[in-house]
């Protein structure tokens, strides 16, 4: 360039126009040739961070459906959600930086080179100008690592928050803390704003200081080199001035190379706990026994090895853990769980104590087993942990071994230890065949699917075993009544939301019976079913299975299931140990099983035929669509959303700085080619007057900087708290019909791009806009008129080019999103019901991974077209480029020796890189336009429909006092929660006087606990009204009404926080009236700020102690229970009546129940048939009525002990009264 210029001016022998053609003819090859290089080099970067994102994901996956809960004890789920979302795609994008930490210098180096070869040594001025650098930039990396450590685990806490909140919307819409839940998320929030506007300020700093570099480099070497007494000639002003400009681009980016490669680190320490857990030692295999090592070396016992042989698996489809050799053998036992045995019976072992038919007979055989259990992240010594001491336990094919005790004495721990999810190390005393094992949890499991997919649960449709199945758990009605127009196709909701909590326990159920396993473990399922149904099950689904042959071990409550045990372990004093049974209570029930089925029974017999010809047919619709909300182009408006969030005033002065930045700039490089043209300037003034502009150019970036960071931190928060309050306000319509994936994705990672990407990208569009526009400028000051057209014809197909990139890459972006929900829903199901996944054996697991593995393909592709297109573009783009350098290099050889010369070369070297500043402008405009996708995405939500939360015209002293009886009154009740659905109540209508305990019975479905729903107002009426104290509840302001109200779910929400927080959320109460709340519910040993979590150590009893709790600090007039005793034992069962009977007294009561051993508690029982009231009066008269269901003598079974307790209570309420 230095050449061309310099011949054209004739100031090195005159004008050579051949040498000139050849020249240009030389940098049009080189920039051909660079061009094809670097699209093929970035393609196979791109298609790399590829790669290595999808493996990594698939690796996480892998780690956490083989990982038991043990292992997983340290992992929370918002910790998971964010290693799938943010760290896996920060380590993937690594490739980039690590290769640009060598490249950007080697690309220095040669630009010094080309320095030195024009000005000579002064270009060490500007070495040390960028050597002065790097150890202020080592030290902000330093900083930046720091910030984002703090950041991401801010982040991790929000996100925890928002899933917790998500995946128990329901409880936190009927309890009123709706608001509150705002506050939760909105705690972690700040601290991770603060942690962001550090890094912001930080990265801003390290922009600044690089942004002014080409400026301070051009300065010191400029008066270095007339220092030293060199001639500046146009040439070598123009030649520097290029090379200047190729400093900008690897000194700008390095900032980002460097802020990139430090995400990565900090990503992959995080990852690393995760990634280093020990590997699958709890997954099942084909046929074998599982013989558990010592837990204190962890290696098995010489002998046993040999000798363990293999037993059949009754059922040949369905295979056990994917192991190597087809053996458990735990090498590494963590020292929070253990198992521990007799030294004295370990020295002892010999192989033949492990006999081929013990192979065959007993599933389970442990003798002197000791379990040891400390919460996960706890280092407490032995003496601090969980015990249980396992004498003896055997379990023998056709039996059914239950387990009784009282709540928190290890129960479902010992289950989750014979489930292979507490770690067991080997000795001959201690056997489990897991070739054959299925799993029902207290809470059951259900993946997003239909009902047939969740009870083949991967497995092949056999029509024959899938109707018996059907029809042994009782479904066969539901699928009639309830499921008519969709069959056993109907989508059952995310975690089974669309079923009662009798169908998700019965679905649980079929999927166990369709597994056809040899040993079936069950965690206390009968609470959740009415009498008559729990009665059916008991005899066609646990009496028939070991009746076959097969082996359940139950933990249960239920006295009929008792009586049908062969073997009843109790759970007290931290020991398991048989208690006295007789051994032929089996075979006397089966003798007694009638042949003929009871009258309801009977009536059903019809429905089922006709519901069989609906089953025949296996039916697979698609687990999932992606959910793509727009299409075509992005609105204004959404552009209009962001930039209002930010500021207009604020907008308007960031843009301002930044052209004054860009002014400053141009005009520096403007004023050194017009003085070396002049060439008798005055040197001192040419210092001066390039200082001023230098100065004034830094100035400018530090300030536009700074104020793009302040507007992009103001955007971020502002999305974000609206964001999560129309989602916190939406309706329960909403929730219940999109999965909580796409509102987590939403709150995470949507909310992570506009945090970071999105003013990231904006900051790069800005500063790509003016340096496109003041080269132009230049371009045009220094050139002909005939640039002109030449620029508008390269406009126009400028952007004929980038017209269908720009649609197909947005449409690419959409799709890209909506495919990252399903994955987050996925991880979802893994960690919720990864116990019963494992338990099932491969095909579970091949079924998660399958579907793992479709997901991540959806969503590759969608990038790895995007990476295509760009390449597509960018190939264009630069093409384009050449031929409008190769026209200023003729128009320049046109004008060849004349005075526009030296100018011709200032255009030149401006035009030369134009060519990436226009790939670079429409690069970042499109990319812009794929982050701003992440705006529409959440703008979405704004727009949702808000639940009624009109205040109403009850007067403020009636809502202060409201209310003050708690008399209800349910009038003509008709609803439905579809409009297109079927109406759940129909024309209901009851009464509850103040003070009176009201028990709702009726069978599974038929709309118990839509009326609460109503109560609550989480769903509008079609016709009728409900008064509460003679107040219409439509006319009280929502929340309210809900905090006014207290409800206790059948599965209470325990958040993570300490228990203080969990009792009072609000905040309200004093320690010392926390502690009497706790005290009267058999709590007060726990610590008030020990740690509690959903899915934690506290056993389902204790979190619904903990409810109770709450409602007793809170001392409510009117309270609503679901299922209260579905999951507790007699123990905890009778402590909740008489909290009822004496604390709350005064307490207006309404539960939903299925047991009939309690209902003289209550004064008076409502029977709902199909959303109607078909009984109602005091449990005596209904029973001399002989109505359902008291007609049932499974369900009118009821202990001496109760009858005392009834009268005792009975009494006690006539007196007080």
């Amino acid at each position: 360039m230095r050449a061309s210029t310099n011949k054209r001016t004739g100031k090195d022998g005159g004008g050579n126009i051949q040498f000139s053609v050849i020249t240009i003819l030389l940098i049009v090859f080189c920039t051909i040739t660079c061009t094809f290089l670097r699209v093929h080099y970035n393609i196979k970067l791109q298609k790399m961070a590829l790669y290595n994102r999808n493996l990594l994901t698939m690796e996480l996956f892998r780690r956490a459906i083989s990982s038991c809960l043990q292992q997983l004890g340290s992992q929370r789920e918002g910790d998971l959600i964010n290693h799938l979302s943010v760290d896996v795609q920060r380590i993937a994008d690594a490739v980039q930086s690590i290769n640009d930490l060598w490249a950007l210098p080697l690309q220095l180096v040669f630009a010094l080179y080309l320095l030195y070869v024009q000005v000579s040594f002064a270009f060490v001025a500007g070495v040390v100008v960028t050597l002065v650098l790097i150890p202020v930039n080592m030290q902000l990396a330093k900083r930046i690592k720091q910030v984002q450590t703090n950041l991401m685990q801010a982040n991790d806490e929000r996100v925890l928050a928002i899933t917790e909140i998500v995946n128990n919307i329901l409880y936190v819409k009927m309890c009123g803390w709706s608001r509150m839940a705002e506050r939760w998320v909105g705690i972690p929030r700040l601290r991770y704003m603060k942690c962001l506007r550090w890094l912001k300020f930080l990265d801003a700093f390290c922009v600044f200081c690089w942004a002014v570099t080409p400026t301070f480099v051009s300065l010191v070497t400029f008066i270095t080199f007339i220092w030293m007494g060199g001639d500046l000639t146009p040439g070598k002003a123009v030649s520097a001035l290029a090379l200047f400009g190729s400093l900008v681009l690897p000194l700008n980016a390095y900032p980002w190379v460097i802020t990139g490669f430090v995400e990565a680190c900090v990503s992959w320490r995080r990852l690393q706990p995760f990634l280093s857990m020990p590997q699958v030692q709890n997954c099942f295999f084909d046929g074998g026994i599982w013989v558990l090592s010592n837990a204190g070396n962890g290696t098995p016992l010489s002998g046993v090895k040999e000798n363990i042989t293999h037993a059949n698996s009754m059922d040949e489809n369905m295979g056990g853990p994917y192991m190597e050799g087809g053996r458990h053998s735990f090498l590494h036992a963590p020292s929070h769980l253990s198992f521990e045995f007799d030294r004295m019976e370990q020295h002892r072992l010999s192989s033949s104590q492990l006999r081929q038919d013990d192979g065959q007979d007993a599933l389970v055989n442990v003798e002197k087993g000791k379990l040891l259990l400390a919460a996960a992240n706890c280092n407490c010594a032995v003496e601090q942990m969980f015990k249980l001491y396992i004498p003896k336990f055997q379990a023998l094919r056709g039996q059914i071994i239950a387990v009784v005790g009282r709540s928190g004495t290890g129960k479902s721990a010992f289950l989750n230890s014979l489930a292979g999810e507490f770690d067991m190390t080997p000795t001959s005393s201690l056997t489990i065949v897991r070739s054959s094992m299925s799993f029902v949890e207290q809470t059951p499991f259900l993946m997003a699917g239909t009902l047939r997919q969740n009870i083949l649960f991967g497995l092949a449709f056999d029509s024959a075993r899938y109707r018996a199945v059907i029809k042994a758990v009782a479904l066969d009605e539901d699928l009639h009544h309830n499921f008519a127009q969709e069959g056993d196709s109907t989508f059952v909701g995310d975690r089974g939301g669309k079923l009662s909590g009798g169908q998700k326990v019965r679905v649980a159920l079929a999927r166990a019976l369709y597994a056809n396993k040899d040993l079936c473990l069950v965690d206390d399922i009968l609470g959740s079913l009415d009498t008559t149904v729990a009665h059916h099950i008991v005899k066609e689904v646990f009496v028939a299975a070991a009746r076959n042959g097969k082996c359940i071990i139950v933990v249960t409550h239920n006295e009929e299931l008792i009586q049908c045990a062969d073997a009843v372990y109790a759970c007290a004093d931290g020991c398991l140990a048989v208690t006295e049974q007789a051994k032929d209570t089996l075979i006397s029930l089966l003798t007694r099983i009638p042949q003929e089925k009871d009258k309801e029974l009977q009536r059903k017999e019809e429905a089922k035929k006709e519901a069989e010809n609906d089953v025949e047919a296996e039916v697979t619709p698609a687990l999932t669509a992606l959910e793509v909300g727009k299409h075509g182009v992005l609105a204004w408006s959404t552009v209009m959303c962001y930039f209002g969030c930010v500021g207009w005033r604020l907008t308007l002065f960031i843009v301002i700085s930044a052209a004054a930045m860009q002014v400053a700039r141009n005009a520096s490089d403007q004023y050194v080619v017009v003085w070396s043209k002049d060439g008798d300037g005055n040197t001192a003034a040419f210092i001066h007057m390039l200082s001023i502009i230098v100065l004034l150019n830094s100035l400018l970036a530090i300030i536009r900087g700074f104020s793009f960071a302040y507007g992009g931190l103001r955007a971020a928060q502002r999305l974000h708290n609206k964001l999560l309050h129309h989602v916190m306000s939406a309706t329960f319509h909403f929730f219940s019909n999109t999965p909580p994936g796409e509102i987590i994705n939403r709150l995470s990672n949507d909310t992570y791009t506009i945090d970071d990407s999105l003013p990231f990208i904006l900051n790069i569009l800005l500063a790509q806009t003016f340096l496109f526009l003041g080269s132009i400028i230049i371009i045009m000051l220094n050139s002909t008129g005939v640039i002109l057209w030449t620029l508008a014809l390269f406009s126009l197909l400028y952007y004929r080019i980038q017209r269908p990139y720009r649609t197909v890459l947005r449409e690419l972006r959409r799709l890209e999103a909506a495919a990252r929900a399903p994955l987050l829903d996925t991880m979802r199901d893994v960690l919720v019901g990864g116990v019963v996944i494992r338990c099932f054996g491969s095909a579970a697991v091949n079924l998660y991974m399958c579907r793992v593995q479709d997901q991540a393909k959806a969503l590759l592709r969608t990038e790895y077209n995007a990476l295509m297109l760009n390449a597509w573009f960018g190939l264009r783009l630069e093409l384009v480029g050449i031929l409008l350098l190769s026209f200023i290099g003729v128009l320049g050889i046109y004008y060849h020796g004349s005075s526009h010369a030296p100018m011709l070369g200032l255009a030149f070297a401006y035009v030369q890189p134009l060519t990436s500043y226009v790939n670079g402008l429409l690069g970042a405009f499109t990319a812009t336009e794929k982050e701003f996708i992440s705006v529409e995405r959440v703008r979405q939500y704004f727009y949702l429909a808000r639940e009624d939360a009109k205040d109403g015209s009850v007067p403020l002293p009636t809502i202060a006092l409201w209310p003050s009886l708690g008399k209800v009154d349910v009038v003509g009740v008709s609803m439905q929660y579809d409009e297109a659905g079927p109406q759940v109540l129909r024309c209901l209508t009851f009464h509850a006087e103040a003070g009176e305990k009201v028990a709702i019975v009726g069978r599974t479905g038929a709309g118990k606990s839509s009326i609460f729903a109503v109560l609550l107002r989480l769903v509008n009426l079609s016709a009728g009204y409900v008064a509460i104290d003679d107040c219409d509840i439509c006319q009280l302001p929502l929340d309210l009404l809900r905090s006014r109200l207290s409800v206790i779910p059948q599965h209470p929400f325990i958040f993570h926080g300490t228990l203080r927080k969990n009792v009072d959320p609000l905040g309200l109460y004093t320690d010392g009236e926390i502690r009497a709340a706790l005290d009267s519910v058999k709590l007060a040993d726990l610590s008030l700020d020990s740690e509690m979590f959903d899915g934690g150590t506290l056993c389902g009893e204790k979190q619904y102690q903990i409810a109770i709790a709450r409602v007793l600090l809170k001392r409510p007039r009117l309270l609503l229970l679901d299922e209260p005793t579905s999951q507790l034992n007699s123990e905890a069962e009778s402590l909740l009546w008489r909290v009822l009977d004496t604390l709350l007294k005064d307490t207006t009561l309404l539960c939903i129940t299925h047991k009939l051993s309690h209902v003289d508690f209550f004064d008076r029982v409502v029977v709902i048939d199909r959303g109607q009231v078909v009984h109602s009066g005091p449990p005596a008269l209904l029973r001399r009525k002989g109505v359902w269901p008291f007609a049932s003598d499974a369900g009118s079974r009821c202990s001496l002990n109760h009858v005392k307790v009834r009268d005792v209570w009975r009494e006690r309420r006539r007196s007080a009264r």
